[in-house]
């Protein structure tokens, strides 16, 4: 490879993996008969069940898990909101990109909220109905949990049904300062070696 284009490919290179690293890849978070190993829930009402059950045919629960494929996590009572998820992933939190939802039984508006710490940072609605949805949320702050809150516009035959069902979601974890930092470091290194072979031809 030509001295010159080698000295300006190496450093974009790193710079380019520096970048990755600090906004990380973005992933499908599924569910599973025991959860999930990147959320934590904040209480024993939220059920993680296989929604492809004949018990909840025509159901909001049997659309998620339809229009996913996957399993489906839902709250189980009304009092369950709201209900909590916290990161457990690795690295300093996340960007929550989109998320599949429907109501259990009827049609609501659900606010999801998403916090870094105890501080909010972003808040979305979505008007939910029993037919499956991905709700694309653009969020662009990095987040450690977030809460699906109801409404108060419940329309359906039975209030205590005003539960949902949550398919996959999609991510974006932010890696630990270090992670990056190591590479800003190499690329420090990199340059070094370039200025000094630069200095050796001039």
């Amino acid at each position: 490879m030509n001295t010159k284009l080698w000295l300006f490919a190496v450093p974009a290179l790193m710079a380019a993996s520096v970048a990755n690293a600090a906004i990380g890849t973005a992933e499908d978070v599924y569910f599973t008969s025991s959860g999930t190993s990147y959320f934590n829930t904040n209480n024993w009402q939220v059920n993680w069940v296989d929604g492809t059950s004949s018990t909840y045919a025509g159901t909001g629960y049997a659309s998620v898990a339809a229009f996913t494929g996957y399993n489906w996590v839902g709250s189980s009572r009304l009092e369950a909101s709201p209900v909590t998820f916290s990161y457990a992933g690795e690295g300093t939190g996340f960007l929550l990109n989109s998320l599949v939802l429907a109501g259990y039984s009827g049609s609501q508006t659900l606010t999801i909220i998403g916090y870094n710490g105890s501080t909010e940072v972003s808040s979305s609605t979505a008007y939910v109905t029993t037919d499956a949805q991905q709700f694309n949320l653009g969020w662009t702050t990095a987040i450690t949990s977030f809460e699906i809150v109801l409404g108060d516009d419940y329309t359906g035959s039975v209030p205590a049904n005003q539960n949902w069902g949550l398919g996959t979601l999609n991510i974006t974890a932010v890696p630990e300062p270090e992670s990056f930092a190591m590479l800003l470091a190499g690329l420090a290194v990199v340059g070094a070696v370039a200025r000094r072979r630069r200095s050796m031809h001039a």
